[in-house]
């Protein structure tokens, strides 16, 4: 019957054992000393699309879905709501607010774990963006490229490993090297500890008879950016990140039974308050640490560990191809065969979304070349939200006339100008339409966007070069007269 017991305790013992295992891989300050080491390598969270989301081609104003997936292949546990993904061009897909733009994960995203067998993977997020939708110029002719973008941001924290010898006399011992570079290891992550050099090593201060002998360890540790993305302070906010770039903070470091955090460590580490770390412009950085350790009455080697944290920022890009609207609009007559009121029909015969502010007004299917400049205000006026804005001088081209205007607000206050120098940068001193060449006061307007037609800059009397000044990108091409890039 004993016997029974004693091996029922000893499953019981084993199997806790193995529970408390796996709770210290859920910590992310569980000791190392008691854990199988560490997977290592140079990454943290990794972000990529999920299979055909987003599709390599989409229709205009029909939706499509981009999902994204979150793994985490580092060795620091990432808790719920601390992966904020933000779609930076959203405004190309109809997305404005917070709520629409951003997400985070919903569930933690634990570390990799090694084992007498290889590691147990790290945890896996997919976070999606459904029913997004293209709203940006309409594509007339040909497939048009049009990226996806996001900013992936997330806390993480490095830390490494090394058994560091600590003595009394700093010059030699029979125990172990009290100057030079002892074996380390680091984790996974976008930051790497790669060397801790011991400088100094001995007695500081020594009293006998109370058995408080201490010993100062001078430690110079080198650590260095590795992989794609920026750093952060990992006090700077996500949705704020500022101008603290390149930057960790010194989390804390152990000796032993002895624990160094806060200011202590700031003090200890000339890192300040912050205890802020900055890297150079090749990525690395250094710092140098006097530890005091006491009751030192031998030589002796002692567990030694540093944890660096930090924001990790990274891109995620994919290239989409928008097909033309007719292959993707429901086809019409007039608007009232379109699916409600925020919709009109774009000549030649297709529902559209209203187009915003900023952006080329459409050509409605009603519109006709031998309508006055009145009726084809007036047209074009039901493709915006607001109204249209006709810059084109129609004594100059006709054609070029029936094609572009930019949609803008109900009231329009244009400013008068004479030269480009009396616009902003993102505005052109304009020709006003129907005024004779040469002649008249200009507006300040809106530059034209790639692949539209060049507009008529104030002062404009014949085809040239002064007609780019009208274009974002200050080309236009003279044999099609399109601002090009």
């Amino acid at each position: 019957m004993r016997i029974v017991t004693l091996i029922a305790l000893f499953i019981l013992i084993v199997s806790v054992s193995g529970c408390l295992d796996q709770i210290a891989g859920l910590n992310p300050f569980a000791s190392d000393s008691d854990s199988k080491g560490f997977v290592g390598g140079e990454k943290g969270i990794v972000a990529s699309f999920v299979g055909n989301n987003p599709p390599s081609r989409v229709f205009q104003n029909r939706n499509f879905n981009v999902i994204l997936q979150l793994e985490n292949k580092g060795e620091y546990n990432v808790f719920p709501n601390d992966v904020r993904v933000f779609l930076s061009n959203g405004q190309n897909f109809g997305l404005e607010t917070d709520a629409e733009l951003v997400r985070y994960n919903a569930d933690p995203l634990t570390k990799r774990l090694k084992t007498d067998e290889g590691f147990i993977p790290g945890g896996i997020e997919h976070v999606p963006f459904y029913d997004l939708a293209y709203s940006g110029p309409a594509v007339l002719t040909e497939d048009a490229p049009v990226s996806i973008a996001l900013d992936i941001c997330y806390p993480y924290n490095t830390t490494a490993v090394a058994d560091i010898c600590v003595t009394r006399d700093g010059t030699e011992s029979s125990i172990c090297d009290p100057i030079g570079n002892p074996i380390s290891e680091t984790t996974s992550g976008p930051i790497q500890i790669t060397k801790i050099n011991q400088l100094y090593n001995g007695l500081v201060s020594s009293d006998p008879t109370a058995a408080a002998d201490e010993s100062l360890l001078r430690l110079k540790i080198d650590m260095k950016r590795v992989g794609t993305g920026d750093l952060y302070s990992v006090t700077t906010p996500c949705d704020d990140l500022g101008l603290d770039i390149d930057v960790v903070n010194l989390e804390r470091i152990t000796v032993g039974e002895h624990v160094f955090t806060g200011k202590e460590l700031g003090t200890a580490c000339n890192a300040g308050k912050d205890r802020k770390i900055g890297f150079d412009n090749d990525g690395k950085a250094s710092i140098t640490c006097d530890i005091t350790v006491p009751g030192v009455m031998q030589d002796f080697y002692e567990r030694f560990t540093m944890t660096v944290s930090y924001q990790h920022v990274q891109l995620l890009t994919n290239q989409i191809s928008v097909m033309p609207v007719l292959e993707s609009m429901t086809k019409c007559t007039s608007d009232v065969d379109c699916e409600d009121e925020e919709m009109y029909c774009e000549k030649p015969g297709f529902c559209r979304k209203k187009i915003p502010d900023g952006a080329p007004c459409g050509l409605p299917n009603n519109y006709s070349i031998n309508d006055g400049i009145a009726e084809k205000q007036a047209n074009k006026d039901e493709t915006c939200q607001n109204k249209c804005l006709i810059l084109q001088d129609p004594t100059i081209s006709e054609a070029a006339f029936e094609l572009y205007g930019i949609c803008s607000p109900d009231s329009l206050d244009l400013e008068e100008c004479e030269e480009n120098t009396g616009c902003s940068e993102d505005l052109y001193c304009a020709k006003p339409a129907g005024a004779p060449l040469g002649e008249g006061t200009g507006f300040c307007s809106p530059k034209v966007p790639v692949n539209y037609p060049c507009q008529y800059p104030f002062g404009y009397i014949e085809h040239g070069d002064s007609r780019g000044t009208s274009c974002i990108s200050g080309v236009c091409a003279a044999s099609s007269g399109l601002c090009i890039l």
